[in-house]
């Protein structure tokens, strides 16, 4: 394969944490260096394993409008976006929130203006200052790939796309088009050009790729392009390597939970699961669980996730040895919350960890809306719980914990069908083809 000079404008970098980070850092694995750049205002540390030229998206490029632009002028950006993550915890999250009391009796004082008139979204210009675009003359290149996310994103991929006369890769993640603008008083003006923008760019990109099958067939219905399914792979034999062999439970039965922990994801019903480890301590089933999650929301979450004696919530390690920490678990949690707005939001999305679960040998318990994609997903290859019901929740645990014929059955068929959809030799060459294409194709007025 012939890769062309590839340029990445994203929300994530390649880091070894997030779930775009991975996801990146696997499908690109195999990328010359040199032929790989990243534009990106990601707050984790980007690796250099598979790129090495990055330029990080500041108030230069992403500039609030007036009047909150004096905000910036006097060097309040920062707390007010820091106020703004606050107030969407908390407003997200039922009121509970890690932050320290001042930012929270901020985000109380400020917030429910943002809320009223641009629901925590500041608006912003965007511009290709002189600083992106020395880096991008530098690069030359051939085509961008992008995941967009946001209104900015959207403005900032065809600006430089015109400028450069670039074809343009768009790879959705997450349903956030049906989310992004829905409140303040300006919302429904800023969705209505969110739309317009995005069906512009989407209209008029080289290829259009989307997360899963169930998000290519919606999005392909949406937007009247095809759209083509690709996710997170892994390299089968490495995995296979360290797989679990053996599906007789340890003492006590080890519950694991490894991703992010969002309140418009999974928190809420991670919670639960919580709570009825807890519970099942008490009945006198000898269970324990661990949570390992990006330090950031660790340290966020931790006093509402945390049960004494039973479950325990880690930080997880750039280093983190995933293949044999889900291999020695005795049961891995995949959960989604019930609630509508996550339904709208993660409908589609295919968490990152998904593959990693079907390769570790350990069976699954997926808790969530059996109509969201990963959930769904799961029937094929975990123990599925449908309902938001606590019995049911606890029920299923200890069905799991005591039959170690279903767990080896569960997880016999998790790895099979990964081996056949998620190995990244496969996978990763196709993605990376898929570009390589795109990047000779001739470009369209965006």
């Amino acid at each position: 394969m012939k890769h062309p000079r590839l340029l990445i404008i994203s929300s994530s970098a390649f880091n070894p944490l997030s779930g775009g980070g991975i996801t990146f850092t696997n499908l690109f694995r195999g990328w010359p260096t040199d032929k790989i750049a990243v534009v990106h205002n990601d707050k984790i540390e980007p690796s250099t394993d598979i790129c090495k030229k990055y330029f990080y998206l500041g108030t230069k490029e992403f500039q609030w409008a007036f009047p909150f632009s004096i905000a910036s002028k006097f060097g309040l950006r920062e707390k007010l976006e820091n106020c703004a993550r606050e107030a969407k915890g908390v407003a997200a999250h039922g009121g509970r929130s890690g932050g320290s009391g001042i930012l929270k009796n901020f985000a109380k004082i400020i917030m429910p203006l943002f809320q009223r008139f641009f629901h925590n979204e500041i608006p912003t210009c965007v511009r290709v200052s002189r600083e992106l675009e020395k880096f991008i003359n530098d690069f030359k290149p051939e085509v961008i790939y992008t995941i967009l996310g946001s209104l900015p994103y959207i403005r900032l991929v065809r600006k430089v796309a015109e400028k450069y006369n670039l074809p343009v890769v768009i790879h959705m993640m997450d349903d956030w088009p049906a989310v992004r603008y829905r409140g303040g008083l300006f919302g429904f003006f800023r969705r209505r050009r969110m739309d317009k923008e995005l069906r512009n760019l989407i209209k008029n990109s080289a290829a259009c790729l989307g997360i899963c099958s169930a998000m290519c067939e919606a999005y392909e219905k949406r937007y009247g392009r095809k759209f083509f399914a690709f996710a997170n792979a892994l390299d089968s034999a490495n995995w296979l390597k360290k797989a679990r062999k053996s599906w007789r439970r340890t003492s006590p039965f080890k519950m694991l939970y490894s991703g992010a922990l969002m309140p418009d994801s999974q928190l809420e019903s991670l919670i639960d699961v919580c709570d009825a480890v807890f519970e099942l301590n008490k009945e006198g089933l000898d269970v324990e669980m661990e949570i390992y999650a990006p330090w950031f929301s660790a340290k966020h979450y931790r006093g509402e996730l945390e049960r004494t004696g039973c479950v325990r919530v880690f930080d997880a390690q750039e280093k983190m040895d995933c293949e044999e920490l889900f291999s020695k678990a005795d049961l891995l949690i995949l959960p989604v919350n019930f609630d509508r707005a996550t339904v709208e939001y993660v409908k589609y999305s295919m968490p990152t960890k998904v593959p990693a679960y079907m390769f570790s040998g350990t069976p699954a318990l997926a808790y969530g809306p059996r109509f969201v994609a990963s959930i769904a997903y799961a029937s094929e290859w975990a123990y599925c719980v449908f309902n938001k019901d606590k019995k049911e929740l606890k029920d299923a645990i200890k069905h799991l914990a005591s039959d170690e014929e279903l767990r080896k059955k569960l997880a016999m068929r998790a790895q099979k069908l990964a081996i056949e959809r998620h190995d990244v030799g496969r996978v990763g060459s196709a993605f990376q083809q898929v570009i390589s294409d795109a990047a000779k194709r001739d470009t369209q007025s965006l």
